[in-house]
């Protein structure tokens, strides 16, 4: 098409040769073994199990998958948390092919991820034809490989990737890019199956997470910024039709999750997402403060004084660029910049107001949604390497030494502090299962206290305990439960323990001197534990 867009006044890009494809694939592919290889050596982590254990039952309904449905629909809080059936129909096939195979779930999101930097390196190279030449490089490939090459391998797309129940956000980004590349070939071609690839991937985007639901509003704000025609009198398809149908995609989700969760359908995280002023202020302050952190990769990993002055040097180069690219064609350029931070701001929107409970844990798997808009943005400054303004160039290279450094900091305290989270758990689970086995006694809980939850900030198992002990096909009885108390003396008087119909015995986490490794004592003998009652402990006064 000749008139698509705003962005289209200049000569089209030709696409790359076969070859120049073939060596960037091959160059994200390396990219996601490099980076991401190491994590087929994890252990699950937090709600894993919860939701791989639920993926594994069979005797639900895969288009209700994501919580125990015992208590019904409605009223099981885990279930609405966890309303993701598209997540849980790829752990369901995982663990159908896999069984709870860490290393293979890992390695399959993997998969996915390398899937979604294909798919966003393949959207870019078509969109360039309607960017024009103001937003393009020598190279007509060099932006769509820059981009894909920094999607595929920065420490922000790791922890969507590391921790397997946030796959849904992968699936989400997947098919939010296929309805992208759907929506470029339905202004392409003006093909119906496109329009309605478009709807139907949108949804997809949706069922695999809730956060996916501002898709369709992105997609029309892309279409109606770059694509549009603006030569020519939209068709009735074009100008009611399409704007409709995305805009009833959201609101159809909102009103089938209303009739199916009733008062619970805004309940995430065992709190009710809610919309207000204090809500609004608190989420964008969170958005700017996350900016660096966001383009330096960085999100509490490494030491804060090595990798302040990284970030904040990164967001001043790429600032510094944008001004100097605003020079020539400044009305299309400052286009382009802005529609990308309008669609970054505009997809980070769902998460941002739980960004400060995440950042207890790992607050970079919210940003993966949103990252193919930064990514396109980074890659517009550090692709001016191959400008032929020198003060481009310059900034560029900075840039380019600035994000190596930044990454490579962030993205080696990352993996060594999730291998040491997976070296304890391997230890925690070895010695609890030996534990288990020598036993012999199916009413036996163990009640550990002790482990070292400094390394996540909240304990590793916590309340997701009993499920990281379970086998994953059936309903068997928990043997392992977090402490209910910080010492024994309070464990010991508590009514929890006083109400617990099973034996028990409590056991503490004891680090060794090299910090990574430890082991479990014994606190108390086994405790019988008759149902309905069990002898109160009176402790000595002082």
């Amino acid at each position: 098409m000749n008139d698509s867009g705003p962005f289209c006044n200049e000569s089209v890009s030709t696409p790359p040769s076969c070859r120049r494809t073939v060596v960037a694939v091959l160059a994200i592919t390396l990219m996601v073994l490099l980076t991401h290889g190491w994590m087929t050596d994890l252990q699950f982590q937090l709600d894993d199990w919860v939701q791989i254990r639920d993926a594994g039952d069979a005797t639900r309904s895969p288009t209700l998958l994501g919580g125990r449905t015992s208590s019904g629909v409605k009223n099981s809080s885990q279930f609405v948390s966890f309303f993701r059936p598209l997540l849980h129909l790829t752990l369901l096939f995982d663990v159908k092919i896999f069984g709870a195979s860490p290393r293979a779930l890992h390695g399959m999101s993997i998969l996915y991820h390398w899937l979604v930097s294909l798919t966003l390196y393949f959207v870019i190279l078509r969109f360039q034809k309607f960017l024009g030449s103001s937003a393009r490089n020598r190279s007509p490939n060099s932006l769509a490989i820059f981009t894909a090459l920094i999607f595929a391998g920065h420490p922000a797309t790791w922890g969507a990737v590391s921790w397997v129940a946030s796959r849904g956000d992968i699936l989400a980004t997947q098919f939010f890019l296929l309805a992208l590349w759907a929506l470029l070939n339905w202004r392409d071609k003006q093909s119906k199956l496109s329009l309605t690839l478009v709807a139907v991937f949108s949804i997809l985007a949706i069922l695999a997470k809730e956060g996916a639901v501002v898709g369709p509003i992105l997609l029309l704000v892309i279409d109606f910024v770059a694509l549009r025609p603006r030569r020519r009198t939209p068709s009735l398809c074009q100008g009611i039709v399409w704007p409709m149908m995305m805009m009833a995609i959201p609101i159809a989700y909102t009103l089938v999750r209303q009739q199916l969760f009733g008062d619970q359908a805004s309940l995430y995280g065992g709190a009710v997402r809610v919309i207000n002023s204090a809500v609004i202020q608190s989420s964008l302050v969170s958005f700017f403060s996350s900016l660096p952190q966001v383009f330096g990769g960085s999100f509490g990993y490494a030491p804060a004084s090595r990798l302040n002055r990284l970030q904040g040097g990164i967001t001043l180069l790429l600032c510094l660029f944008l001004f100097s690219w605003f020079v020539k064609n400044t009305k299309t350029r400052t286009m382009v910049v802005g529609l990308l931070f309008f669609c970054f701001a505009l997809s980070m929107g769902p998460s941002m107001s739980v960004y400060s409970a995440a950042s207890l844990l790992d607050p970079s798997r919210l940003f993966y949604f949103a990252f193919p808009f930064v990514a396109v943005l980074m890659a517009l400054a550090l692709s001016g390497i191959n400008s032929v303004s020198s003060t481009k160039k310059l900034l560029s290279s900075l840039m380019l030494i600035a994000c190596l450094v930044s990454w490579a900091l962030a993205g080696t305290e990352l993996a060594s502090r999730q291998e040491r989270i997976a070296t304890i758990i391997r230890q925690v689970r070895s010695d609890l299962t030996d534990r288990i086995d020598r036993a012999h006694d199916r009413d036996l809980v163990f009640i550990v206290s002790g482990l070292p939850h400094k390394i996540d900030k909240i304990p590793l198992f916590g309340v997701y305990m009993i499920d990281a002990f379970h086998d994953v096909f059936t309903d068997s009885p928990g043997y392992v439960m977090q402490s209910w108390n910080e010492d024994l003396e309070s464990d010991l008087r508590s009514e929890s323990l006083f109400n617990f119909p099973n034996n028990v015995q409590f056991l503490r986490w004891i680090e060794d001197d090299e910090k990574s490794t430890g082991h479990f004592v014994e606190e108390s003998a086994v405790l019988p534990g008759p149902t309905g009652y069990r002898p109160r402990v009176d402790w000595p006064k002082d």
